[in-house]
């Protein structure tokens, strides 16, 4: 019997690791099963999420520098807008042409995503759990409404996140490889390339490192020099290879952020900006994600409560549990610091919380009897899976037709040369024929609540009086001008079809009575009476239900031959109206 009891015992040890490796297997299998279903819904929202008005800017920007020659950066080095120059050069669609840029965004986001995990693994390089808690801070992160929208559109953001998530990887991996911090240096470079929001992530790098360092107690001065004038020549190379390329291709201004991303001017900017925020949005757009943030509600208290406990029984994960909270806390002092407290400010935000809880779930879980753990993790996972399940599915439901007809109807019934106003600067496929800037909410404040309000009115009326500006796109932005303003567009534009008001004037009247307008847009006009076929008189000409003339801009009058109760004298164009006015943005 004794003879055989080892070759038993080997036998169900064998059978043992058999069913561990199959397990595992089976867990592999659907991880790669969730990780293709969540790249295909990516995929599939970005031909149906409603389009922002960020992304539209920053499009227009990419126009404005191929058409000029200039490069128009928007306050940021320029990375993003000189990526996005080929997909606008001759462009036809903005509709199409933001859907290209969003799938080669789907890629940085996935490159953003699988630097984080390595970054995040390596956080606990000794860790058993290492993959699992990376895997379980990414999907904190990524498995929420605001991350899941923020993430599909096109920002500056995405570059900065996926440089410094690589950085920091990189400078981790450092601590063997030395070599590996010019490296990382380099991605750091071509996030703050990205945007100067690069530097939230990399505070959080180098705290993450030096804690992780002095955690392992690995210090060595020598080394470390090494791997500080790697990391600043990485970073310096590749901020100064891109100012080389970038002055060899475009006409670069000496005070553009391509040379002087961090001057006191830009940074007195952006503070000023913060105060704007503050006044105005304050902290209600994060009050609307609390409910989506109950999950990391409770493991913030669980990871407090577990810190707690390490510092009164000095159990070995207190290293851990402190560096967490400290990536807490950073995460937290930059929420109150970055006043422009909008939903997509998850997308870096969240960076810290993922740290965060990647480096406390096994001190958390360690404090649960083992046969609680597995209950824990499933119950977490519904907690993630089920809202941000339902939420991907509703972003499926198509938002883009508005904008998509309303776009189209443009290019439709105008000329590429024919200017056009839209706040958010909607028209960049219009071969650059707008005549205005963009005017983001912060724009409009500025110029029209100030001193000069008086003159910016009347330079903005007479733009559109001399351009002229043959047709509006919606926006919310538009009730943000001063009621003079809003009153000069009530008067002098039509709702037509979509989001689409076109060039015209509304009339209602009693028979034998006239009225006085003035027309902006010279060009061939139709009547069309919404009351009944009654005719209008244009000077001397009558005009039937769907009969045009042609009228030149400035005074003209009115003749009421026949009561009409509401009728639109508008610009003829090929389509007939539709229904309008519809919001052009779907709000989250």
């Amino acid at each position: 019997m004794r003879r055989h009891l080892p070759l038993k015992l080997r036998e169900s040890h064998s059978d043992a690791e058999g069913d561990v490796e199959g397990s595992r297997h089976t867990i592999r299998i659907l991880l790669a099963a969730v990780l293709a279903l969540a790249v295909g819904l990516q995929v599939a929202a970005v031909f149906t999420t409603n389009v922002h008005w960020d992304e539209f800017a920053l499009l227009h920007l990419a126009d404005l520098t191929a058409h000029s020659g200039r490069l128009e950066a928007g306050g940021r080095a320029g990375l993003a807008v000189a990526m996005l120059i080929p997909l606008v050069e001759g462009c036809e669609s903005e509709i199409e042409v933001i859907r290209r840029a969003r799938l080669l965004w789907v890629g940085l986001t996935f490159l953003w995503l699988a630097g984080l995990t390595l970054w995040l693994a390596h956080l606990a390089p000794r860790s058993r759990t290492r993959w699992r808690d990376a895997g379980f801070g990414v999907a904190l992160l990524a498995l929420t409404p605001a991350w899941l929208d923020s993430s599909l559109q096109v920002r500056t953001d995405h570059i900065a996140l996926a440089g410094t998530a690589w950085g920091g990887a990189l400078l981790l991996l450092s601590l063997q490889r030395p070599g590996l911090a010019l490296a990382a240096g380099a991605c750091f470079g071509l996030g703050f390339l990205g945007s100067q929001k690069a530097l939230y992530g990399i505070a959080l790098a180098g705290f993450l490192t030096a804690g992780v360092t002095l955690r392992e107690d690995r210090l060595r001065p020598a080394r470390e020099t090494l791997r500080c004038v790697g990391l600043a020549l990485g970073f310096v190379a590749a901020v100064g290879l891109f100012r080389l390329w970038a002055g060899a291709n475009f006409d670069v201004a000496e005070t553009s952020q391509v040379h002087r991303p961090l001057d006191a001017q830009f940074v007195a900017q952006g503070l000023s900006l913060f105060d704007f925020y503050r006044n105005t949005i304050g902290w209600s757009q994060y009050r609307s994600m609390l409910t989506d943030l109950v999950p990391h509600t409770l493991l913030a208290v669980a990871l407090i409560a577990a810190t707690l406990h390490a510092l009164r029984t000095r159990n070995t994960n207190r290293g851990a549990l402190f560096l967490a909270c400290g990536a807490l806390t950073l995460g937290i002092g930059v929420a109150l610091f970055h006043a422009a407290a909008f939903r997509y400010f998850w997308l870096t935000l969240g960076v810290f919380l993922a740290a965060a809880f990647a480096l406390g779930l096994e001190p958390i879980l360690a404090r649960l009897p083992a046969q609680a753990r597995g209950t824990a993790i499933v119950g977490f996972a519904a907690l993630l899976g089920i809202p941000a399940a339902l939420h991907g599915a509703a972003r499926l439901s198509d938002g883009q037709a508005v904008q998509r007809e309303s776009l189209a109807f443009v290019h439709r019934n105008f000329s590429a040369e024919t200017a056009g106003f839209h706040p958010e600067s909607g028209l960049f496929c219009q071969e650059g024929a707008q005549p205005l800037p963009t005017f983001f909410s912060q724009h409009i404040y500025k110029r029209f609540a100030g001193p000069h309000r008086a003159h910016h009115t009347h330079r903005l009326l007479q733009t559109f009086r001399e351009t002229p500006v043959a047709f509006l796109v919606q926006s919310f932005r538009l009730n943000q001008f001063p009621p003079d303003v809003r009153q000069f567009w009530h008067e002098n534009y039509q709702p037509y079809q979509a989001s689409v008001f076109v060039a015209g004037r509304r009339f209602s009247g009693t028979r034998g009575e006239s009225a006085n307008f003035e027309l902006l847009v010279p060009g061939r006009y139709r009547w069309l009476p919404s009351g009944g076929a009654t005719t209008l008189a244009i000077e001397e000409r009558v005009l039937a239900p769907g009969e045009s003339v042609t009228l030149q801009s400035g005074p003209h009058t009115a003749r009421f031959v026949e009561t009409v109760p509401d009728g639109l004298l508008v610009l003829a164009l090929n389509d007939p109206p539709g229904e309008a006015p519809v919001a052009f943005y779907r709000q989250p």
